[in-house]
C-alpha cells in the first residue's frame, strides 16, 4: 500500500504548514483584537450622547428661573420639562448604546477567534493526529522484532535436535 497524505509528508512540509498554522492564529487573533478595538471605537459616539444629554440638562436648569416671568413662564416651563425629558432619554440611550457597543466589541473577538479555530480543529489537528499515529506505528515495526527474527537470532545457539526445536510453534525446520 503506498501512502498517501499527511503521514508521507516530509519533515521539512509538516514544519512549513506548522508555521502557517501558527501565523494563521496570531493573525487571526490580531484581527479579532483590531475588530473589537474598531468595535470599541464606536462607543466614543455614546459617550458624545451622554455629554450632549448632560448639556440638555444643564440648559434645562438654566431655564428654570425664567420660569417667574408673568407672560412666558407657562411656555418656558414646558420647555424646560421637554428638555429635561429629552436628556434623560438621551442619557437612557447613551447607556445602552455603550453596554450594546461593549458586548458587540466581545462578540466580534469571539466570533473572530472561533472563525479561526474552525480550521486548525477540522484539518490541522486530524492531519497531527493522523501523521502521530502513522509515525508511532513504524517505530513501534520497528522495535518490536517478528516471530521469525527472534527465531532466527536464537537458533544459532541452540541445536537442532533439542527440546526448543521441538515446542516451536508453528514447527519450524532445523538449519541444515
Amino acid at each position: 500500500m503506498i501512502p498517501i497524505g499527511p503521514a508521507s509528508w516530509s519533515r521539512s512540509l509538516v514544519a512549513a504548514v506548522d508555521v502557517f498554522v501558527g501565523i494563521w492564529l496570531v493573525a487571526m487573533v490580531g484581527l479579532g483584537l483590531l475588530a473589537m478595538i474598531q468595535v470599541n471605537r464606536l462607543g466614543t459616539a455614546s459617550d458624545s450622547l451622554l455629554e450632549i444629554s448632560q448639556e440638555e440638562h444643564d440648559l434645562a436648569a438654566a431655564l428654570a428661573p425664567l420660569r417667574q416671568l408673568p407672560l412666558a413662564g407657562d411656555q418656558i416651563a414646558s420647555a424646560q420639562e421637554d428638555l429635561e425629558h429629552a436628556s434623560a432619554a438621551s442619557a437612557k440611550d447613551a447607556i445602552e448604546t455603550r453596554s450594546s457597543v461593549d458586548a458587540l466589541s466581545s462578540i466580534a473577538f469571539a466570533l473572530v477567534l472561533l472563525l479561526a479555530l474552525f480550521p486548525v480543529f477540522a484539518f490541522y489537528v486530524p492531519m497531527r493526529l493522523t501523521r502521530y499515529a502513522s509515525s508511532r506505528s513504524i517505530r513501534r515495526r520497528r522495535r518490536a522484532p517478528t516471530w521469525s527474527a527472534a527465531r532466527s537470532r536464537c537458533s544459532w545457539r541452540v541445536p537442532s535436535g533439542s527440546l526448543w526445536w521441538r515446542l516451536q510453534w508453528p514447527p519450524a525446520s532445523p538449519p541444515t
